[in-house]
């Protein structure tokens, strides 16, 4: 009744796909195939396919991005356009990384690296950089520089970052 040529169960109990017949419109058949006997949901079939997929030679072997679904959302958005400002609130950030280093809002001469005490006061500025690199690994997570053939990906590819250091020695505990 709908023009489907092949009836193949999938592994999902009680699902089927339907093959059409050459010249047979798939609106037409969503139309038919509910009013058949035992038919309660029909939907296309469709293959998604990342258009956005960043040229960095390492971008395989971040998990997160997948854990994250970075690749699917990439489809609608790389935050490249905008202001997306991201704060690392860490160790600091390398001020000379380059997969970060023209991300910095504050490398600038005037602002700099802040250390913030426990009362959240600035106790200095200085040129960015990360007492034991977990805040430039965050960072790189976060906003590395994409599509650039280095390193990795950043989730969000225009955004920028400041970087703020709460850890004073090493990787530490602060307050």
């Amino acid at each position: 009744m709908a023009g489907g040529v092949s009836l193949e169960s999938l592994t999902i109990p009680g699902w089927s796909l339907i093959t059409l017949s050459s010249g047979v419109s798939v609106v037409p058949a969503l139309n038919a195939l509910p009013n058949m006997p035992g038919v309660l949901q029909v939907a296309p079939n469709r293959t998604y396919s990342s258009n956005a997929y960043p040229s960095d030679p390492l971008v395989s072997s971040q998990y997160n991005l997948n854990n994250t679904g970075a690749f699917a959302a990439w489809d609608y958005g790389t935050a490249s356009t905008g202001k997306t400002t991201i704060a690392i609130i860490d160790t600091g950030i390398d001020g000379t990384h380059p997969d970060l280093a023209a991300k910095l809002v504050n490398a600038s001469a005037a602002i700099r690296s802040q250390n913030i005490t426990s009362g959240g006061v600035v106790t200095g500025v200085h040129p960015p950089t990360d007492s034991c690199g977990h805040g430039t690994q965050t960072a790189s997570v976060a906003a590395a520089i994409t599509n650039n053939g280095v390193g990795i990906a950043g989730v969000a590819w225009g955004a920028q970052l400041i970087s703020l250091n709460v850890f004073f020695s090493g990787c530490g505990t602060t307050t």
